[in-house]
């Protein structure tokens, strides 16, 4: 798998096990469980690679069935100081795959938003997943209408051109702790510190880039344990100062990798916490 730029499709990306001849070596690779209120939702799976040319990868495949039964791939290129180099995500809800492919060029992020029909294989192994699962109505979080440069439409397929302004520090998030991961690295925080940014969410299930201001705090020691038998590791907090004004939790071990990690949303909570996962930088 070779770096895309905008224009090539993310279509053919295999987001669970990466055999591309850029990557030098499997640094970490995980399970994360996802709960709401208690009640299981999905898993994660992820991978954090090593590059050849210097940088990192990040990948994750999720499958999840709130707020409805869907699947979420995404890979992250860094530099070698964890800034982001592109992005590219997928979604998929019926039989339909929503792709973003996120590339930053002079202050700008150029966003590919693609839309296709499933091809009927994806759509057989969707559906058989899908028997089990119940779903919900998807929360609104209103994103702004997106600024089309062009587009294209087919019978099967359509593409949409998005950009919004992109300085060199600002953060590619996503829905996953491993965007959590890449932040600190670069952050490089300090017990009692912290560090306001800009970052660039992609809104589920549309994808549409948002622009959200970010506060993340390397809580004190005094904070950090949960359960004074059993501490997680060291706390950290996300606070997102625009409305609804989120605030994250969670915890991380010595490398940084987030053992688990809490949010607040639409009045349920909802948890992300490691199964187990092997490290092997």
């Amino acid at each position: 798998m070779n770096q895309l730029t905008v224009g090539q499709s993310p279509s053919d990306f295999d987001y669970g096990a990466d055999q591309s001849v850029r990557i030098a070596r499997r640094l970490a690779h995980g399970v994360y469980r996802l709960t709401r209120d208690g009640r299981e939702i999905g898993e994660e799976v992820w991978s954090i690679f090593a590059l050849l040319d210097s940088g990192y990868r990040l990948m994750a495949a999720i499958d999840q069935k709130w707020p409805m039964a869907h699947e979420q791939r995404v890979q992250l290129d860094v530099d070698e100081h964890w800034n982001a180099q592109g992005m590219w995500v997928q979604i998929d809800i019926g039989n339909v795959r929503r792709m973003a492919a996120c590339i930053p060029a002079d202050n700008v992020l150029n966003v590919e938003l693609t839309d296709q029909r499933l091809n009927e294989e994806d759509q057989l192994r969707n559906k058989w997943k899908q028997r089990s699962k119940a779903g919900a109505a998807p929360p609104a979080r209103n994103p702004p209408a997106p600024s089309t440069s062009a587009a294209t439409a087919g019978v099967n397929k359509s593409v949409t051109l998005v950009q919004t302004p992109f300085e060199a520090n600002t953060h590619l998030d996503f829905a996953s702790a491993l965007s959590n991961y890449a932040a600190l690295q670069r952050l490089k925080l300090v017990q009692g510190g912290q560090a306001t940014f800009n970052s660039i969410v992609l809104s589920l299930p549309t994808l549409v880039p948002m622009s959200v201001e970010q506060t993340y705090i390397y809580d004190p020691e005094d904070a950090q344990r949960e359960d004074p038998i059993k501490p997680l590791g060291r706390q950290y907090s996300i606070v997102e100062t625009a409305a609804p004004s989120l605030k994250t939790t969670f915890w991380t071990d010595e490398h940084g990798i987030v053992l688990k990690q809490e949010l607040m949303l639409h009045g349920a909570r909802h948890v992300c916490e490691m199964v187990n996962y092997r490290w092997q930088a």
